[in-house]
């Protein structure tokens, strides 16, 4: 599967597990350093790096217990965590977790 194929993949989960918790933010992308950012209200809250996994920005809190559930890990980055591959099909899955990522990353409900 071709990069841009993986990122627009990602966006299509995101922008659905976004509408279920923020139905007011437009999910945007960006290209970066091999990978790809995904933001909300102008904030990044998952990312792509360059793997076949999104990630996840999440609270320490929220980084520990994402990694309880089976096939999560961490990222490249700290603050991220890789969440399960099956997510990608399942964005009411992902939503909760989008949920929080907001929180952690934007701030208070918009």
């Amino acid at each position: 599967m071709a990069n841009s194929d993986i990122v627009e993949d990602m966006e299509v989960v995101l922008r659905i597990a976004l509408s279920q918790v923020a139905p007011d933010a437009a999910l945007t992308s960006k290209r970066m350093f091999g990978g790809a950012g995904f933001f909300a209200y102008g904030k990044i809250f998952a990312a792509w790096f360059g793997t076949d996994r999104l990630a996840i920005k999440l609270s320490e809190d929220d980084r520990e217990e994402l990694l309880e559930i089976d096939d999560t890990g961490p990222s490249m980055m700290t603050a991220y965590i890789e969440v399960p591959e099956a997510w990608m099909t399942d964005p009411d899955a992902l939503a909760l977790w989008v949920e929080r990522s907001l929180e952690f990353s934007v701030g208070p409900a918009k």
